[in-house]
């Protein structure tokens, strides 16, 4: 005889659930390469725009995401789809952390801004929508939130009045999160009448079916009322004889237990196993068996007979459990279903707590659900319990190749099994801005599937709400509505998601949206069109709307290519929207404003001006120069930076020269445009000459010209 077990020693600590969405003072950003060198320090930011804003809101720290991140790849074989696909570059992710006042939202749209900012985001927390226990370690027990338990407990947390037997080595019924759950039921390893633990296994499993729930300590157990009748039919190293599991069983059968778990099975197929099987069935008995741990598609009784229900185990990614080189869950066409059997914590003995793997743990978790299952269908037969499992689980074939139809009919899906429907909102997103005519998307599904419906309210609290559409017909990822927000005011609404099936019962999801259907207001008072102008000046006028996005504030000699003044933010009414340095500019210029809110709502307002400005010394041009990264490596790198200061605006022309003076790279810009402008400027470079060739290792000499003269001059190191 052998019982199911393999210790896994590892120490997690359990997470932390935070009250809203997003982890507080946190911002994920993704950079352009070569705007941060290694390592990641605010010393080591090379944009100069970048880290005076992270200075201004007080940044305390900046972290690399996937420090062992290749840099930067392009394209690569999908070994599953045996084709090239674009592969994500994840080497520029970093996480920035900002004191608790500040608004890190506000960050995150200046952020946005700029061009050496591929996305600004906050480091949202994700969490199921359902009943969550509050026991200290409910955030460690994946399996849990694997089978989709939390929404499975809307729909029960089990009865009181059912008793489930945990046949095994015992159960430590003084356990700190099981005391007052345990019926005692014999010892026959012992024969005597006490069914103390002397092992461990047992009080595992019964942590697993029933430990106390939701009471602020230990773990959480999927039965949150069933009596657990411990029986003890394996000694103190986990054996025992037949005829001893057969007297257990018995007695389980002639003391009202609904549920019988058997964490413990033979390959040998003794007849008076099978009768006890079939006296405790034919008393109504559900039966779960484990399939076993030695990496066989040999049948293990019990669990093998036709009236159990055979459990192989799973791993965190929906695949068969694999412990070591000679442990891994059996497999085969005798197997009836799946459920996660690695690393599941549960109650051990002494008041303590252990990370336990093996069939022996999937076959709990299975019964536990079967459990709940005949709390809400009293009358139903173990057949009934068995096919409502089998047919809800979720296929796993396509994660496991050579595995198809050998580790049942799938995972177990709790959720599914006991009919809750399900309903998920998913565009458009949680205070998304939204205008015109929307299209509203997510699931609504369920077993026995009757209807959805659709509404929205007012606020974010509505007390009433108005119906967008309802439907017999399910809806899975995919529109479930539209709905025309033209025919409401501006302002904040909730959604409201209904699905039903004909039991009845209902799941709800809600989400809060903000309809804007109003352009922004774009405005410049100051100075008035055909205005004369020179040397610095102030531009004032209003942009603003109540879900500000953005404005910006340019200037062009074409009206058609234009160069940023300033951009902001936050709405301005009757202020400054920026100061332009005209100096070393001379002409008829276009100034545009263009403001952008968060419907996508763009109003523009440009004027005409003349500017007329003396030449200006080239003398004070520049104030530094550097490249970044440097070394440079063209291969792994998209590209690198010429950065250099103008103290006010020249027509300039950047040159690069290999070390023997040929000239390999040149750009001119215009007095005024991004290279040629007051201030930084960045000029990329892709490490490939004017001909498009991608050049050698070697040193590069960069000069930086303007008006005839050199200005200032460094080095860029390429290297492969």
């Amino acid at each position: 005889m052998r019982f199911f077990r393999t210790l896994l020693f590892f120490l997690l600590l359990p997470g932390i659930c935070h009250a809203i969405n997003y982890v507080p003072g946190q911002v994920v950003v993704k950079f352009n390469h070569g705007v941060i060198e290694v390592p990641a320090s605010f010393i080591n930011i090379k944009d100069r725009g970048i880290k005076e804003e992270l200075k201004k809101f007080k940044a305390i720290k900046i972290e690399k995401v996937f420090k062992n991140s290749i840099p930067y790849q392009t394209k690569g074989l999908s070994v599953r789809a045996n084709k090239i696909v674009d592969i994500p570059d994840l080497s520029q992710i970093y996480i920035l952390d900002f004191p608790s006042e500040v608004d890190i939202f506000e960050v995150i749209d200046l952020l946005n801004m700029d061009s050496n900012v591929i996305y600004a985001v906050p480091n949202h927390i994700i969490r199921a929508q359902s009943t969550t226990p509050n026991d200290s370690y409910f955030s460690i027990q994946w399996g849990l939130t694997k089978i989709n338990m939390e929404a499975a407990w809307d729909a029960t947390t089990g009865d009181s009045n059912l008793i489930f037997a945990d046949i095994d080595t015992g159960v430590d019924y003084n356990h700190e999160d099981l005391s007052g759950k345990i019926l005692l039921g014999p010892d026959y390893s012992n024969d005597d009448s006490d069914p103390m633990d002397d092992n461990g296994h047992g009080t595992h499993i019964a942590g697993i079916i029933g430990a106390i729930t939701n009471n602020s300590k230990g773990v959480a157990g999927i039965d949150w009322n069933a009596k657990i009748l411990a029986i003890k039919v394996l000694n103190a190293s986990g054996n025992g004889s037949i005829s001893d599991v057969v007297k257990g069983i018995k007695y389980a059968a002639d003391n009202n237990a609904s549920v019988i778990n058997l964490s413990l099975g033979d390959y040998v197929n003794s007849p008076d196993l099978e009768d006890g099987i079939d006296y405790a069935v034919a008393k109504g008995c559900v039966i779960i068996g484990a399939a076993g741990n030695e990496n066989k598609s040999s049948q293990l009784y019990p669990a093998a007979y036709s009236n159990v229900l055979a459990v192989a185990a799973t791993d965190q990614n929906d695949k068969r459990s694999v412990w070591n080189a000679s442990e891994a869950s059996n497999y085969g066409s005798w197997v009836d279903i799946s459920a996660p059997g690695t690393r599941i914590y549960s109650t051990w003995l002494n008041d303590t707590y252990e990370y336990s793997s093996g069939t022996s743990m999937a076959c709990p978790i299975v019964s536990g659900v079967a459990a709940l299952l005949l709390s809400v269908h009293p009358t139903w037969t173990y057949t009934d319990v068995f096919n409502r499992l089998k047919t809800t689980a979720l296929d796993i074939d396509a994660l496991n190749p050579g595995y198809e139809n050998l580790l049942g009919s799938g995972r177990l899906d709790a959720q599914a099994a006991l009919s809750l429907p399900i309903a998920e909102l998913t565009s458009p997103g949680t205070s998304a801005v939204v205008h015109d005519t929307i299209q509203i998307s997510g699931t609504a599904n369920a077993i026995n599937f009757d209807k959805y419906t659709l509404k929205i309210g007012q606020g974010t609290a509505p007390t009433s709400y108005s119906t967008i559409t309802t439907s017999t017909t399910k809806v899975l990822s995919s529109v479930l509505g539209t709905y025309t927000t033209t025919a409401t005011s501006d302002g904040t609404y909730t959604l409201k998601l209904t699905a039903e099936n004909s039991d009845p019962k209902t799941t709800e999801a809600t989400r809060a949206i903000i309809i804007d259907n109003t352009s922004p207001t774009a405005e410049i008072t100051s100075p008035i069109t055909s205005a004369t102008i020179t040397d610095s000046v102030t531009i004032s006028g209003t942009a603003s709307d109540l879900n500000m996005y953005y404005y910006n504030l340019e200037y062009s000699t074409d009206g058609i290519t234009f160069e940023k003044i300033n951009s902001g933010t936050s709405s301005v009414s009757g202020g400054s929207l920026g100061y332009w340095n005209t100096a070393g500019l001379s002409g008829t210029y276009t100034i545009r404003l263009q403001a952008t809110d968060k419907a996508e709502h763009t109003s523009t307002k440009s004027i005409s001006v003349t500017v007329n400005n003396p030449a200006v010394d080239q003398k004070t041009a520049s104030t530094q120069s550097y490249s970044s990264p440097n070394p440079f490596n063209p291969s792994t790198q998209n590209q690198t930076y010429l950065s250099y200061t103008l103290l006010n605006n020249f027509n300039t022309s950047v040159y690069l020269f290999d070390i023997t003076g040929k000239l390999i790279f040149k750009r001119n810009f215009l007095s005024g445009e991004d290279g040629g402008k007051a201030g930084q400027n960045l000029v990329p470079w892709n490490g490939k000459d004017n001909f498009g060739s991608t050049v050698g290792n070697g040193i590069y000499i960069y000069k930086v010209v303007t008006e005839g003269k050199i200005i200032t001059k460094g080095k860029i190191i390429i290297l492969y």
